[in-house]
């Protein structure tokens, strides 16, 4: 069971450089036979389509992104800490999950009639959930009336600015936006 998890992961993750490279369209399991170094025909034998394919690469993105917020352990104590780990969050997911954030970004309009694929990545996935938890921790801390309303918003701001970080006109500054985000919700 290790070997075929161990394989999945490296089919996934090369399937996200594909996708993150080429887009969608270059989404093929020879394509990705050939980004992971594998002889021809091993991405088919765990994932006949290209559905099973999708599947990978989301269950894949979900753990990284999952472990991505578990990884926080300190919580701040004021708006000035929490600009600093939400925009220091993005950063990273830009900086070290670049590759990723454009994979899921992609795939969020590919699989978007796809109802259990997009529960998996939209507003509606345990991932969500996750970030919203995370995200209601973050305003609670720093003494924002009704966090759990606040946070799914928070969760949308942040994904907003990652867009733009990565696939917008990056002009956006991230910890300007989330300060005067942060400041308005404790007026």
């Amino acid at each position: 069971m290790q070997i075929v998890e161990g394989r999945r992961e490296l089919i996934a993750d090369a399937a996200v450089r594909v996708i993150s490279s080429g887009g969608m369209r270059s989404l093929t399991h020879r394509a990705v036979d050939a980004e992971a170094g594998l002889p021809a025909g091993s991405t088919s034998y765990y994932a006949k389509t290209r559905r099973e394919l999708l599947s990978v690469i989301v269950h894949r993105l979900a753990d990284r992104t999952r472990g991505q917020v578990e990884a926080v352990t300190e919580l701040p104590s004021d708006v000035a800490g929490a600009v600093a780990l939400v925009a220091g969050s993005i950063a990273g997911m830009i900086t070290n999950r670049r590759d990723d954030q454009l994979a899921r970004f992609a795939m969020l309009l590919e699989v978007r009639d796809d109802t259990e694929l997009h529960d998996l990545l939209g507003p509606q996935s345990p991932v969500r959930a996750t970030l919203i938890e995370a995200a209601t921790a973050v305003l609670t801390a720093i003494g924002v009336e009704r966090p759990d309303q606040e946070a799914p918003d928070l969760v949308a701001l942040i994904d907003g600015l990652l867009f733009d970080g990565l696939a917008g006109s990056g002009t956006a500054d991230p910890r300007r936006t989330i300060e005067n985000y942060l400041k308005g919700l404790l007026r």
